[in-house]
C-alpha cells in the first residue's frame, strides 16, 4: 500500500510540475555542480568593490557589512538581472544585432574597466567550461556569433545562453547568479577580516529571503529597463585601481 502510495504522490508532483523528476533531480545535481566554489570559473579573484568599501572605511561593523551586502544584492537585481532575462529569451528568437546591442549597452553602463573586464575574464571562463564539460549542440555556433562581431563573452549576456542550452529553467539562472554573487561577496569578506566563517554562514542564511525578494521583483524585467542606483559601491570599484596594497582584481 505504501508503494503505492509513494507512485502515486510522485505522478502526481510530475503532473504538477510538468517534467519527469529524473529530470527534476539531474537539473538539481547540476546546479550544485555549478554552484560548487570547485568550479574554476575565477569569481574569487573578485571582490567587486568590498575591499575598497573596507580599507576606505565604509564597513566598521557587522550591521555595515549587512546594509552592503543587501546593497549589493540591490544592484545585482536591477542590473545584470535584466541582462539576464533578455539573454535568456534571445536563445528562442536569436538575433545578432540585439546581441550587439545588449553588448553596447552594458559596456555604456559598466564604466569601470576592472569591472569590466573581469564580467569578460568569467564569461570566458564559463563559456570554456560548459563548452568542455557538458557540450552542448550549437556550442560551436554561439561562439561563431561573438566572433563574428568581435563581442567579448561578458558573464552576464553568456551565462544565460550558455545554461539554457544544457536545459535550465530561468529562474534557477537567477538564483544560481545571487547565489553566486552573495557566496564570493562572504569569501571576499572573510578573507579580508571582515568577518568570520561563521558568522558569515549566518548571516547569509538571514539574507537568503531579502534576496528572494529582490529577484521576484526583477524576474521579468528586460535589459532595457536596467538601472544603478549604488553610487557608493561604484565610487569604490572605482577607487580599488588606486589603493596601494590590495588582495582582489576589483
Amino acid at each position: 500500500m505504501r508503494t503505492r502510495n509513494n507512485a502515486a504522490i510522485g505522478a502526481t508532483v510530475q503532473s504538477l510540475l510538468g517534467r519527469p523528476m529524473q529530470e527534476l533531480a539531474l537539473e538539481a545535481y547540476t546546479l550544485m555542480h555549478l554552484a560548487d566554489t570547485a568550479f574554476p570559473t575565477g569569481g574569487f579573484a573578485f571582490s567587486q568593490g568590498l575591499e575598497s568599501m573596507a580599507k576606505s572605511g565604509h564597513l566598521k561593523s557587522e550591521k555595515d557589512l549587512y546594509e552592503y551586502l543587501l546593497s549589493q544584492l540591490k544592484t545585482v537585481c536591477e542590473f545584470e538581472l535584466p541582462f539576464i532575462n533578455s539573454s535568456y529569451a534571445l536563445y528562442d528568437d536569436f538575433d545578432n544585432n540585439t546581441l550587439l546591442s545588449m553588448t553596447n549597452e552594458w559596456e555604456a553602463f559598466n564604466t569601470v574597466e576592472s569591472i569590466r573586464k573581469a564580467s569578460e575574464l568569467l564569461g570566458e571562463n564559463w563559456f570554456s567550461l560548459i563548452k568542455s564539460a557538458y557540450k552542448p549542440n550549437d556550442i560551436e555556433e554561439l561562439e561563431q556569433q561573438f566572433r563574428s562581431r568581435s563581442l567579448p563573452k561578458y558573464f552576464q549576456i553568456v551565462l544565460p545562453l550558455l545554461l539554457r542550452r544544457i536545459g535550465f529553467e530561468r529562474t534557477a539562472i537567477q538564483r544560481l547568479v545571487l547565489y553566486m554573487a552573495l557566496r564570493d561577496q562572504f569569501s571576499a569578506g572573510i578573507r579580508l577580516g571582515l568577518i568570520g566563517p561563521l558568522r558569515a554562514q549566518a548571516l547569509h542564511v538571514a539574507i537568503a529571503p531579502k534576496c528572494e525578494a529582490l529577484r521576484l521583483r526583477f524576474a521579468d524585467t528586460p535589459y532595457d529597463r536596467a538601472v544603478r542606483s549604488q553610487p557608493m559601491i561604484e565610487m569604490a570599484q572605482t577607487g580599488h585601481q588606486y589603493m596601494y596594497s590590495k588582495i582582489f582584481q576589483n
